[in-house]
Parts: C-alpha cells; sequence; structure tokens
C-alpha cells in the first residue's frame, strides 16, 4: 500500500479523458484500499508478490489517492475525493493510444486500471480480463483511447 506522491516516475495530465463513473450509487464503494484490493484479489487473485506503484503526479499536484498494483500491469486505485479519482482516471485514461486503450473497472471511490495494452506499459505476466472483472464487482467497463 503507497500513497501516491511526487517522487519517481512522473506522469503528468493531459487534456483527453474518458467519462470516470464515480458517484454512481449503484456502484459499490470500499472503505478503505485494502477492502478494494480484496475485492479483487477475491475475482482475479492478484499475484502473491506484484511490484511496488510507480509514483505518479498530477498537474496541477495535489492529493491523488492510494494505490496498490494486483499484478505487474494491474492496479487497484481508491480515493478519499471524488476530484482526486476523477483526475487520476482522466490523467490514466490519456495514455492510450489509438490500437493500445487502457481498460478499467470503475466505481464509486475506486477503479482498477490494466496499462498492458498501452504504450510502454508493463508487459503483462498473465491477462486480466477487465470486462469480466467490471461485471464480477458491479462496476463500470471503459476501455479509454483505443478508438
Amino acid at each position: 500500500m503507497k500513497k501516491i506522491a511526487a517522487l519517481s516516475v512522473v506522469v503528468l495530465l493531459s487534456a483527453g479523458s474518458a467519462a470516470c463513473s464515480h458517484g454512481d450509487e449503484s456502484q459499490p464503494d470500499f472503505a478503505s484500499l485494502d477492502d478494494a484490493y480484496g475485492a479483487v484479489d477475491s475475482a482475479v487473485h492478484c499475484d502473491e508478490n506484484p511490484p511496488a506503484p510507480t509514483e505518479k503526479v498530477l498537474d496541477p499536484p495535489g492529493p491523488t489517492g492510494e494505490s496498490r498494483m494486483c499484478t505487474n500491469a494491474v492496479e487497484v486505485f481508491w480515493f478519499e475525493s471524488s476530484s482526486s479519482q476523477e483526475k487520476m482516471f482522466d490523467m490514466l485514461s490519456s495514455i492510450g493510444k489509438p490500437g493500445s486503450p487502457v481498460e478499467f473497472a470503475t466505481g464509486r471511490n475506486w477503479f482498477v486500471v490494466d496499462y498492458s495494452a498501452a504504450p510502454n506499459g508493463a508487459t503483462p505476466d498473465r491477462d486480466v480480463d477487465m470486462e469480466n472483472l467490471a461485471k464480477k464487482l458491479d462496476a463500470h467497463y471503459i476501455s479509454a483511447g483505443g478508438e
């Protein structure tokens, strides 16, 4: 578990975004990152020793939330603030390029992102079916940047 702060690897926010559906009362929310991670782990069986998340910086800098890697290419995020959730979603959804989408399962105060198809994304150690994960968690599935 790691607070996301302005340290090593920096990813800057870009203008384009897909719609993050936070605040939808029909979606589940979680009390903590541990709870969100536990739900994802139950659905997809996260790796026993996933890597630490890379550092991310919003533009302008501000609180981002907490995250934990599930696999080397799938990261679980949890947020106390819907504005932080939206900013982080916008940033991560903008890294997908045509033919290389970034996939999300999104909830009210959390989301899961799969970077494996994104340019310069991690080579996945195994595939995670994000659409199926979203169904299992009663979340929304979003593929961003692949058009």
